[in-house]
């Protein structure tokens, strides 16, 4: 008929099972090792070596040697698994991301200056007068203490941060002259 296009069909096998044996990139790997995670995204480590994947993801990994695998997330507790074969795990594993129970600081000494930055007692270091992502625990009083040792003072604050929210605080290590080593600190 005039003014009819003609449009090539592909040739489609009449069976995929068979297309996919005559292709081994798509036979299902016997070394491989699915991982999954809830939450997805997780890093995985095997052997404490960083694969480069997140979940989820098809690994490769030895039949019957033993190997170790960890599944690392900001914010969760790490997945470990260890002396596990794939058999073992039966070419699958499904973590469950267990949520810690934290929030994220970020500490400015302002104004710039040399400062010693302590977080619930604890040293932190100090780069360009910028601490970020400090750790600490979720709904918890936090005290931040900056000292300066050029002029002996200090300034100290305590904070409270929402699980898995972030804060942002300046402190100035000049504020209040230090008192002796030892004395309410």
């Amino acid at each position: 008929m005039p003014g009819r296009q003609v449009t090539a069909v592909p040739n489609v096998s009449p069976n995929p099972m068979l297309d996919s044996m005559r292709d081994p990139r798509l036979l299902p790997d016997p070394n491989g090792l699915v991982v999954q995670s809830n939450p997805s995204g997780a890093e995985i480590i095997v052997n404490d070596q960083i694969t480069g994947l997140v979940t989820p993801s098809r690994i490769v990994v030895p039949t019957q040697e033993t190997f170790s695998i960890t599944l690392r997330k900001k914010g969760y507790h790490d997945f470990k698994r260890q002396e596990v074969t794939r058999d073992s795990l039966g070419g699958r594993i499904d973590a469950t991301m267990i949520k810690m129970n934290v929030g994220y600081l970020d500490v400015e000494i302002f104004p710039p200056q040399d400062a010693i930055l302590y977080v619930n007692g604890k040293p932190v270091p100090v780069h360009r007068n910028l601490a970020r992502e400090i750790m600490v625990p979720g709904n918890v009083p936090v005290r931040i203490r900056a000292e300066s040792p050029s002029t002996n003072s200090y300034d100290e604050t305590t904070v409270v941060i929402a699980t898995d929210r972030r804060k942002t605080i300046q402190i100035n290590p000049r504020k209040i002259p230090r008192a002796p080593s030892g004395v309410n600190q």
